[in-house]
């Protein structure tokens, strides 16, 4: 999914231009069958495309940026506002043929809390999909209640993708402190400071703690995440390589995962086998370095 255009340009909701890919990320990710390009991987994509943000992606360019994701199928959406209704549209592309397959609208009168039309958008690209209508919840009772907290945390995340990480803290300790049961927010907080000072932290080790506490509604894509880096916090580190090479199985592409694994085997104490461990890891690292060129690779946790 690109980015969604703003036909109107207006100001007042721009943050649904790349919030937009953030929420139906989420909202597809709860069915397992189906692999979606989650909003920091695509980031990576437009960056390697020398593509600035919010500028416009035409069909040619979307299925480049596909291809390059190793996806078939490329969503191109827009959005507007016509007093108090919000319109939505997403239209889906075979990308080997460039051929429009469907269309998925959503309009609605949400108030001040878009989300439930994201919800509604989701659905219907989830029922052209053929996923199951049991596997879908609201990205309120997947994520937070609160929209505040919410747009604080997709704040963070952009400051993220920038390697902004005064900013990024500063916006996810709002998210947690608006709603201490945000999972999402919570592992986001800890991979922050880890970037910051280090993998020993006490505020990133409280974090995961509560990352992990209220992990259970999540999308289980995000549950594996923050469960895989909860092992790896605690030195588990079988464990974290199992969840990471699950992550794997089920996206190769998946840089983050492939990061992750090179951390779980390069910091194993087992030196036993150091020639192995450190030969797996540098395997994931270059697996991981030709699937992103993120800041964050080299520097993840301030421990390598």
């Amino acid at each position: 999914m690109l980015p969604f255009e703003n036909l109107r340009g207006d100001p007042s909701i721009r943050w649904l231009e790349d919030g937009s890919v953030s929420m139906l990320a989420l909202n597809l990710s709860q069915w397992n069958d189906l692999q979606v390009v989650d909003h920091e991987r695509l980031h990576d994509l437009l960056a390697r495309r020398k593509i600035r943000v919010g500028e416009p992606i035409g069909l040619d360019m979307a299925r480049r940026l596909a291809r390059d994701a190793g996806v078939w199928t490329v969503i191109l959406g827009d959005f507007h506002q016509a007093g108090d209704s919000l319109h939505l549209v997403a239209r889906v592309y075979d990308v080997a043929s460039g051929k429009r397959v469907d269309v998925a609208q959503a309009d609605d009168r949400p108030g001040e809390d878009l989300r439930p039309v994201f919800d509604q958008l989701a659905a219907r690209l989830l029922d052209l999909s053929g996923a199951p209508s049991q596997v879908r919840a609201s990205l309120a009772q997947a994520t937070t209640g609160s929209l505040e907290a919410f747009r604080a945390y997709l704040s963070g995340q952009e400051s993220l993708n920038r390697w902004e990480l005064a900013d990024a803290e500063r916006d996810l300790r709002r998210a947690v402190a608006i709603d201490t049961t945000f999972a999402l927010a919570y592992y986001k907080l800890a991979l922050t400071r880890g970037w910051i000072v280090g993998a020993s932290d006490s505020i990133a080790d409280a974090a995961m703690v509560r990352a992990t506490t209220y992990s259970s509604r999540l999308p289980a894509h995000e549950r594996t995440v923050v469960n895989a880096y909860r092992a790896f916090l605690a030195m588990d580190l079988p464990t974290s390589r199992s969840l990471y090479q699950q992550l794997i199985a089920r996206d190769p592409g998946d840089a983050d995962a492939w990061y992750g694994l090179g951390e779980a085997w390069f910091h194993d104490p087992d030196w036993h086998d150091r020639a192995n461990e450190l030969t797996q890891g540098l395997r994931a690292f270059r697996r991981a370095l030709t699937r992103s060129r993120r800041r964050s690779l080299g520097s993840m946790c301030g421990s390598s």
